[in-house]
């Protein structure tokens, strides 16, 4: 830092990967908030397009950005990069295909002062590729904090997507200092966010929508395949279970996240198809969940009802085929 440059507020980290269809409007939204104390690191991934132009253009306007290229390296090793430069006391992050309300990092900002909380959270609004205006919307519930256990509660709800995603949360720089994103992961993201917040203890959350999030092809989050991606979600639900498992005072969100791991693993074997590949996926899915159910079954937690579920679905699959697929797991 030199003495020139006065430290921002927040550092906006931006993976970018192919997204010249999108960047100049998520700039345009990012440069136009009502908090101007920040700064935007981009790291352009190898684009093949337009993209690493419009960010050197829009750094040579405007000195809150700053833009770095690396040779294709994948979202991993991307956000990674992200992370060698912020010097903000807070990071947020914004994927190069969304965009943000003006008042976004003002109010996440806000949130947290108010909550004395190192992470705030709003809701994100999934919008389509062709869509560029805000939505606006009340909140639906009133603004709360949770500890660590209602936030993993939290993830076995309908909000489980909100609630572990990356870029609808503004975070304490100190946070990252011991967390990093792992090279493989198809929904890195998945495997790091919930460590944060068990790290700080809680979280602030708001169902103001400010961040809008585009279902396109191009982002850096999304994944190549969906067979990959459904592995991707047991292995993060497998690592949450047995770090939850190693915790003091963790034996019900322990017991949650199992449950939802074995019921998974049947969900992904109804899911996939009968090509050669997807039946090996499912002889390899089967064996995990009969090796799961003996530890599942041993849990104190466990009702008399779940249990006769669980042990009918090991000897007899075609019984979770008939069951509805939108049941409450808890």
């Amino acid at each position: 830092m030199t003495d020139e440059r006065k430290q921002p507020l927040i550092s906006v980290l931006m993976p970018v990967y192919n997204a010249d269809q999108f960047l100049e409007h998520c700039l345009s939204c990012l440069m136009a908030q009502t908090l101007t104390d920040f700064e935007v690191i981009a790291v352009d991934d190898g684009s093949t397009d337009n993209s690493g132009r419009i960010l050197d253009e829009w750094a040579a306007k405007d000195e809150r950005i700053r833009v770095y290229h690396q040779t294709n390296s994948g979202s991993a090793s991307c956000r990674n990069e992200t992370l060698r430069y912020p010097e903000g006391n807070y990071i947020a992050w914004v994927d190069a295909d969304d965009y943000v309300h003006p008042h976004y990092l003002a109010y996440l900002y806000e949130m947290i002062l108010r909550n004395n909380t190192a992470i705030a959270m709003c809701r994100g609004e999934v919008v389509e590729v062709s869509e560029f205006s805000l939505i606006e919307r009340d909140e639906v519930e009133p603004e709360c904090v949770m500890d660590f256990k209602e936030y993993i509660a939290a993830l076995y709800s309908p909000r489980e997507v909100e609630m572990i995603v990356l870029w609808n949360k503004l975070y304490e720089r100190s946070l990252w200092d011991n967390h990093r994103f792992e090279p493989g992961w198809n929904i890195d993201d998945a495997h790091v966010v919930w460590k944060l917040v068990f790290d700080a203890g809680k979280i602030a959350v708001s169902t103001k929508p400010l961040y809008y999030y585009r279902l396109s092809e191009q982002s850096v989050t999304r994944g190549s395949g969906s067979l990959v991606r459904h592995l991707d979600v047991l292995a993060c639900l497998l690592e949450r279970l047995e770090f939850l498992d190693r915790q003091t005072g963790y034996e019900y969100e322990a017991y949650r996240t199992h449950y939802a791991y074995i019921l998974s693993i049947l969900d992904f074997i109804r899911r996939f198809g009968y090509s050669r590949q997807e039946r090996q996926i499912k002889r390899e899915l089967r064996a995990r969940y009969n090796a799961q159910v003996p530890g599942f079954l041993a849990r104190k937690q466990l009702t008399w009802k779940t249990r006769l579920k669980v042990i009918a679905f090991r000897f007899c699959k075609a019984l979770f085929f008939l069951t509805d697929r939108n049941e409450q797991l808890f």
